[in-house]
């Protein structure tokens, strides 16, 4: 089949990093794909067409009329048998999962995804793609390409939502657990600020959700939340260092990109995902039941100990957040393995917050 150049120049323009070119050449695209003749006509460059309408629709900072017009054509070219079979070729699940990500940043969005409009059918595409997301952290072999990552933004702008934040604290059904283990080393910066910025949101509103006591009552999961912070893991966090290993299939394929994995020393090298779990265990340690809880596990000393090497402003913030409260709690000294030294440690943290 003769390729028209003038098509094959519009493949290019479609990845142009001017907007104004971008959106003349996609909205062609689009135009062609609205009837037989022009699919037929655009069919001679269906590879990189088709790439080059996916990497648009992935693109996290594309115009929204730009992303629209590219799937239009898309969903058009689609529904002929050949061009349909060629779009199974391309690793399309992470791109769409991406496309769901930007569609989510706003509220509107998430009501969508969350199906709250539809009586009987609410949460159950967001359970389903939950699913995935913990499947895939066990099962992904080291090195496999992880499509399922972005998933983790998609928990963080849903959790926004207070139909978003009670489907993933469920009773029983595991989800709260699942995601605190990918917050150990293995697994991919893309799954661990996923999973960090929910659990932050989660725990901002666990009072007014009513859902304070389903995120207290696993020490575990507090183990894990803490450890990413830094501090001695051997205080606390033994309990979660076992769990945490069983993710790393998921996190294998995550550290196959380089830098993005946190290091083996407990600490993530990732600011955001410290912020997030810094901010998360500063509004437990607001409430009296997780004061009650965090003490257990150490967290005053575990806290003292991660902010001598923390340098981020936000995450410092947090964590003397964490320790006023803490500090001046009347109870704390009296809970069971912290008599006599509790307020000692506080005061260690509370100078150096000074």
């Amino acid at each position: 089949m003769t390729v028209d150049k003038d098509l094959q120049d519009l493949v290019e323009f479609l990845g142009s990093k001017r907007p104004e070119v971008q959106q003349a050449a996609v909205d062609i695209v689009s135009g062609l794909s609205g009837s037989p003749e022009g699919i037929n006509r655009l069919k001679g460059i269906q590879v990189a067409l088709l790439g080059a309408l996916l990497r648009i629709t992935g693109t996290p900072d594309a115009d929204p009329a730009v992303s629209r017009a590219a799937l239009t054509a898309l969903v058009n070219l689609s529904q002929d048998a050949a061009l349909g079979k060629a779009l199974l070729q391309f690793n399309t699940v992470a791109l769409q999962l991406m496309l769901l990500v930007n569609l989510t940043v706003d509220e509107q969005g998430c009501e969508h995804l969350l199906q709250l409009s539809r009586q009987g059918m609410e949460g159950l595409h967001m359970a389903l793609l939950l699913q995935m997301f913990v499947k895939s952290a066990v099962t992904l072999m080291p090195g496999q390409p992880d499509p399922y990552e972005h998933i983790g933004a998609l928990l963080t702008n849903s959790t926004r939502l207070q139909a978003g934040r009670k489907l993933l604290l469920q009773p029983g059904r595991g989800f709260l657990q699942a995601l605190a283990a990918q917050l150990g080393p293995g697994s991919s910066l893309a799954r661990r600020r996923g999973c960090s910025g929910a659990l932050r949101n989660c725990c901002i509103s666990a009072e007014e959700d009513g859902t304070l006591q389903e995120l207290v009552s696993d020490k575990a999961v507090l183990a894990r939340v803490l450890a990413p912070l830094g501090g001695d893991s051997s205080t606390g966090t033994d309990a979660a260092a076992a769990p945490a290993a069983t993710s790393s299939g998921s996190a294998g394929a995550g550290a196959a990109a380089g830098a993005a994995s946190a290091s083996s020393a407990g600490r993530d090298p990732d600011d955001s995902v410290r912020e997030a779990l810094a901010e998360a265990i500063a509004v437990l340690a607001a409430t009296d039941a997780g004061r009650k809880e965090l003490w257990k596990v150490s967290a005053p000393e575990l806290l003292r100990k991660a902010y001598e090497d923390e340098e981020h402003p936000g995450v410092c913030q947090a964590m003397e957040h964490a320790a006023r409260c803490f500090m001046f709690d009347a109870n704390a000294a009296q809970v069971e393995g912290h008599e006599g030294n509790g307020q000692e440690q506080l005061q260690m943290q509370q100078e150096a917050a000074d």
